[in-house]
């Protein structure tokens, strides 16, 4: 739900940069208006949905199973605040990049002129490229995605607000 509301507003943002509108929200938005219509409001919204899935069924599954499970079989029985923040912290930058791909779609839709090619379509040519790429796959998908401090920083702050969230309903263990 969040993605359908606020996709509109990240595509106005985006298409004001680097345009004599820029920083001028009211004047971009009529532009979109006038050349695409209301549907035109709606460019990036498939992959911003697929990512906010994406990201958020990754970061659940990890918080609440697979980290709590690891963290037993090494003998961290204990849970602690640190615990909970780290777990918070690691699921979410791990969200941020598994779900890359789907924000690299929808920025090259927010971009594209004319011909806004699919989400499918695009995913499947970073593969390809990909994987004809001279430094290797991850490296190239590296780079490409850009992932690296800001997701660990979406991390850190993702598993800040996590743990401040548990501590003030009570159920930070």
């Amino acid at each position: 739900m969040n993605a359908i509301l606020t996709n509109p507003l990240t595509y106005i943002k985006h298409q004001s940069w680097g345009t004599h509108h820029q920083g001028r929200i009211y004047e971009t938005a009529v532009t979109i208006f006038r050349t695409g219509g209301p549907v035109a409001f709606l460019r990036g919204v498939r992959p911003t949905l697929i990512r906010d899935v994406v990201w958020g069924g990754t970061f659940h599954l990890l918080r609440s199973q697979w980290l709590p499970q690891a963290r037993h079989h090494v003998s961290i029985s204990q849970p602690s605040i640190f615990w909970g923040f780290f777990d918070n912290a690691l699921a979410a930058t791990t969200a941020t990049i598994i779900s890359s791909p789907f924000n690299y779609a929808r920025n090259l839709q927010y971009g594209a002129e004319k011909n806004v090619l699919s989400t499918q379509v695009l995913l499947k040519d970073l593969w390809r490229e990909a994987c004809r790429a001279p430094e290797g796959i991850v490296s190239h998908l590296h780079k490409r995605l850009f992932f690296g401090w800001g997701s660990v920083r979406v991390g850190v702050g993702m598993g800040f607000s996590a743990q401040v969230y548990e501590l003030c309903a009570g159920k930070s263990k």
